[in-house]
């Protein structure tokens, strides 16, 4: 087949007429520009996500279009990002993921839902009929709030979450430079240095909420129970999940949102049945996946739909193309909450597969049920501008115009 771009402007504002040609005609496809294989068809990503023979020790390829002397240069960055467990193998990264997941319970889960409800409605209880950009009043701000409570974080220091999200968003998303990437290198060792001092001190207590500071709390006894994880693990950790738990946040509901617009009927029975909402925002997370694609090396030869990939392979697994696939999902590209639940990859899957799904999805709902719940009336302002990342879906800001206070739920 001809050659598929998947880097132009044009794919990334609607990348889904490219993820049809790949699933329909080369499963396996190998870019003519760098050698890497994209892999597309649901059963191939989510097999391929738990396989034993790749390995999510990626970090290297990101910096690998640098020159030697760049490279070089930001050998302090390799070793930052190899550290997260994003780029981590069993058994580290099973450890990192394990404390995590310790602290993100169902029932903290649970408890925090009225308390995420209530923030949500206090960042918008001021907007009235009028048009603003939701991201920023809204979608960024909650899921922020939320990650610096469970830290213990002060709320002055919370500004600082967005240029730390934004340079990893960039990294991980974005083909940068030499002189840039010295940029994300300076950017990302201050907030390892700042969370190396935050796990250092004592959580807070006594104070409110009450969870405020349990994450911190549970990752500083974590070390404690396991001597083989190590300190110097955390503070990378800590910057990993504030980008997940901030600018991905942000983005599902930002994405959410648009595809709720564009499907006036559904955002109208979501409105007058609340229950509709749950299934909503799962269609969502396959619908607009906030998580494009993610990386991985192959460790020796393995076999998918449509070829072999070689070892040593650098693999780019599609998740926005996995969860389109007509194998799976009848009609993909319509945007169906009624459809019958299928496992959709918008969280990942087998040991990478994000541990705090759960607070995500909270987020998420609660964002969309305060809008719902105080304007009648809600619009798109101006068409939304998709960003320019191959790795995050997301809008820039999305302007909503909105009228008139109702009741939701």
């Amino acid at each position: 087949m001809h050659a598929v771009d998947l880097a132009s402007l044009s794919f990334l504002n609607d990348p889904y007429p490219a993820y049809r040609r790949l699933l329909a005609d080369a499963p396996l496809y190998q870019s003519p520009d760098d050698g890497a294989w994209f892999v597309s068809r649901h059963a191939d990503v989510a097999g391929l996500l738990r396989h034993p023979g790749i390995s999510a020790s990626y970090s290297s390829r990101l910096l690998a279009r640098l020159d030697e002397d760049a490279r070089r240069d930001t050998r302090a960055l390799s070793e930052l990002l190899s550290r997260m467990s994003l780029f981590r193998d069993p058994p580290a990264q099973v450890r990192l993921h394990r404390a995590f997941r310790q602290a993100l319970t169902p029932e903290l889960v649970a408890a925090l839902e009225p308390q995420v409800a209530d923030l949500a409605e206090r960042l918008i209880e001021d907007v009235q009929d009028r048009e603003f950009d939701v991201m920023r009043e809204l979608a960024y701000p909650l899921p922020s709030a939320i990650v610096a409570g469970l830290l213990g974080v002060p709320a002055a220091d919370v500004p600082q979450f967005r240029e730390w999200t934004q340079q990893f968003a960039r990294l991980v998303g974005v083909p940068t430079g030499a002189e840039e990437v010295g940029r994300i290198q300076r950017a990302l060792e201050g907030a390892v240095e700042y969370f190396r001092g935050l796990l250092a001190e004592p959580p807070p207590t006594g104070g409110r909420p009450s969870w405020r500071g349990v994450l911190r709390r549970e990752l500083q006894a974590a070390v404690e129970r396991d001597p083989d994880l190590s300190e110097a693990d955390l503070p990378a950790g800590c910057v990993l999940l504030v980008f997940a738990g901030h600018e991905t946040i942000a983005a599902a509901i930002g994405n959410t949102l648009v595809t709720l617009l564009a499907a006036p009927a559904v955002m109208s029975a979501v409105r007058h049945s609340p229950g509709l909402l749950d299934a909503a925002v799962e269609e969502c997370l396959r619908y607009e996946s906030p998580i494009q694609r993610t990386g991985r090396i192959a460790l020796e030869e393995i076999p998918v739909e449509g070829g072999r990939v070689p070892a040593g392979a650098s693999l780019k697994l599609l998740l926005g193309a996995a969860n389109r696939d007509p194998r799976v999902f009848d009609d993909p590209d319509r945007f169906d909450p009624a459809r019958a639940r299928r496992p959709h990859l918008g969280f990942g899957a087998g040991g990478h597969r994000c541990p705090g799904a759960a607070l995500g999805l909270l987020e998420t709902r609660a964002a969309v049920a305060a809008l719902l719940r105080r304007f009648g009336g809600i619009d798109l302002a101006t068409a939304p501008q998709w960003e320019c990342n191959l790795t995050l879906r997301r809008v820039r800001e999305l302007r909503l115009s909105v009228v008139r206070e109702r009741r939701f739920g």
